[in-house]
C-alpha cells in the first residue's frame, strides 16, 4: 500500500519539518504497519500504534489513528477493538482523528470495529468517541457507500466531525444540507486564524500538499 514503513516514517519527518518551516502544519497518519502479517497480543498492536502515535508527533504532526490489518486479524469482539483504541488515545497528546478503511478499499479490514454490519460497527465507533471525552476530533470514513456515510454523520456530536474518503461520491457528501456537511481531506493545512486546517493526509505513505493537482496523484489511492 504504497511506501514502506521505514520510508513513510522518512516522509513524515520530512515533510512535517518542512512544514514547520513554512508555518504549517500536517496531519499523519499512525498505524500498526511495523508489525508482520497475521494475529498478534492486544498488547502488541496497542505498543505498535503508540510507536508511531509517538513518532508522529515528536516530528509536530497530528496524528491520524488508521486502521490495522494486525488488529483486524486480531480482535474477536467490538469490546477488542475499544479497548485497544482506548490504550492508543491515552498516548496521544492532542485530539486525534480516526480513520475508517471500509473492504472496498482493503479486504483485509472486512468486519472492523468488530461487525460486518456498518451499523453495529457505527455503534463501537460511536461508543469509542463517547469514552474518549475530547480526544477524538473526527473520523474520516472510507467505504464508498453515501447513505451509510451520511447516517454517521448524523450521529456525531460534540464537535466531532467528518471527513469523506468518498473518492466517488465527495461532490455529493460535502453539499450543505439540512443535516450537516462532510469535509473533504485535504493533506497540508496552513495554522491560521482564517482558515482552519483540514486536518488529514491520504495515508502514512502519501502526504499531499493541498495545491498539488489531483490530475498528479495517483487515481485511486488508500481512500
Amino acid at each position: 500500500m504504497g511506501l514502506g514503513y521505514g520510508q513513510a516514517r522518512e516522509l513524515i519527518a520530512r515533510s512535517a519539518a518542512r512544514a514547520a518551516e513554512l508555518g504549517m502544519v500536517i496531519a499523519s497518519g499512525a498505524g500498526t504497519d511495523q508489525l508482520a502479517p497475521g494475529r498478534h497480543r492486544l498488547a502488541a498492536i496497542v505498543e505498535a500504534y503508540a510507536d508511531q502515535v509517538g513518532f508522529v508527533q515528536d516530528h509536530g504532526s497530528e496524528v491520524i489513528v488508521m486502521a490495522s490489518r494486525a488488529l483486524a486479524a486480531s480482535a474477536r469482539t467490538a469490546g477488542d477493538y475499544l479497548e485497544v483504541y482506548g490504550q492508543v488515545l491515552k498516548v496521544a497528546d492532542r485530539p486525534v482523528l480516526l480513520h475508517w478503511l471500509g473492504e472496498a478499499f482493503d479486504p483485509a479490514l472486512r468486519g472492523y470495529w468488530g461487525s460486518g454490519d456498518f451499523a453495529a460497527a457505527a455503534d463501537t465507533v460511536i461508543e469509542l468517541i463517547e469514552r474518549a471525552d475530547g480526544r477524538v476530533r473526527g473520523v474520516k470514513l472510507s467505504v464508498l457507500d453515501q447513505a451509510s456515510e451520511r447516517a454517521l454523520r448524523r450521529r456525531l456530536r460534540g464537535g466531532v466531525r467528518l471527513y469523506t474518503g468518498d473518492d466517488f461520491n465527495y461532490a455529493e457528501l460535502i453539499k450543505v444540507t439540512g443535516r450537516g456537511t462532510a469535509t473533504r481531506c485535504s493533506a497540508l493545512s496552513p495554522r491560521s486564524p482564517r482558515r482552519p486546517p483540514p486536518p488529514c493526509t491520504r495515508s502514512t505513505a502519501r502526504t499531499w500538499p493541498a495545491s498539488t493537482p489531483r490530475s498528479a496523484r495517483p487515481s485511486h489511492s488508500a481512500g
